[in-house]
This record gives structure tokens, sequence and C-alpha cells, in this order.
């Protein structure tokens, strides 16, 4: 349901019947990194190994099947190596749906996913979008990976304390995500600190 709350003024009846391209209607809510934890039905660290495009019939509806390679399950009951996610919009032949602010995962990114509900076809399947979407890239200069958000902050801490303010819209991180390090000393979290912060929020 949760999507159906961010995604403000969209209907799938005014969608299936509208010609117009591309789609604005992505008004997306702030949420703590607590939340979204406690709230998505599957969290996993995977590995996005193949994508197609699909449009229903006798419509102009599309939607992005991205399959991802499953490499650890932070929450839910998931067991199988890989799971297909979909995304509204892509291209297929001559017709484009783009949905403003929607960040679909690309092919060969590694990151840990939020997902709201694995079994229900969404906008976006990703819990309270980007804020439910995180990267895993290599740092040379730590000689490790380190996590970072969508669009590619460092993170250096996780607040599980941290309360989303009441009705702030969405910038892309979740409130108790911290990309700014406190101190000189401060080291990015590398994935297993991130996935550690993550399962603590569930006990």
């Amino acid at each position: 349901m949760v999507n159906n709350m961010f995604v403000t003024r969209f209907s799938w009846l005014l969608l299936l019947c509208s010609l117009a391209l591309p789609i604005q209607a992505s008004t997306i809510s702030s949420v703590s990194i607590a939340e979204a934890t406690n709230q998505s039905a599957l969290i996993f660290e995977g590995r996005v190994s193949a994508s197609r495009v699909v449009r229903q019939p006798d419509s102009r509806v599309i939607h992005t099947l991205i399959t991802f390679e499953v490499l650890d399950v932070l929450k839910g009951d998931f067991t199988d190596s890989n799971i297909e996610l979909s995304f509204l919009g892509g291209s297929k032949g001559d017709i484009t749906m783009h949905v403003a602010d929607l960040n679909r995962p690309t092919m060969g990114e590694r990151g840990i996913y939020f997902v709201e509900n694995p079994n229900r076809n969404q906008v976006n399947p990703l819990y309270a979008w980007d804020q439910g979407h995180y990267l895993l890239k290599y740092q040379a200069s730590l000689g490790r990976m380190a996590v970072t958000t969508r669009k590619g902050d460092l993170i250096y801490a996780v607040d599980a304390k941290s309360v989303a303010a009441t009705s702030a819209l969405s910038k892309g991180v979740a409130s108790g995500i911290q990309i700014s390090a406190s101190t000189s000393a401060d080291k990015p979290l590398s994935a297993v600190a991130f996935k550690q912060q993550v399962r603590e929020m569930l006990k």
C-alpha cells in the first residue's frame, strides 16, 4: 500500500486510458531508514543480471522487468537465486514511457534493495523509491567496497532512531542515512557494516 501513498493523484485507470507520455506522477514522501527497514517485505543484496521490457496488450503501458542475482537476504523468506522486479516505464519499439524521478537499477550494478512487496506490480517496487535503493561500489582509496546512496553519496553512518519530518518530501536519501563525515577519521560504511546495521534494526 505504501507506494500508493507516495505517488499522489496517480490513477491506474487514467494511466491506462491516457496517451500522454511522459508521466509526471511522483511526489515521494520522506521516510526514515528504520521505517524502510521495518516496512519492506524483502531486503536483499543483489546484482542486476538482466533486463527486459514488456508492453501490456492493447495499451501503451510499458514495464521494465529487471532480474537480480540474489547474493544475500537480509529480510524475508526468499530462497531463490534470482528475483525479477517490475518497474513502470521503459522503451518498446517506438513508444517510450518515462516516469518522473523513477530511477531503475542498471545492468551490472550491485546494491542493497528494500522491496515493499515482491509479489505485487508497482510503479517502483523499491520502498520510497531512491530511499530504498543503495549501491555497493569499490573505493580504491579504501581498498574495499563501500555503500552509497542511489545518487552515489558515500554513507558514513546509520541512525536507527532518526524520524522523518512530517509531510516532508524526499530528497532521495532516507532520514538517518548520514552522507557526510563527522570527523576526518570517519570512514564510509562497508557493505558488511551497513547490512549489520539493517539487521540490528530488525531485532
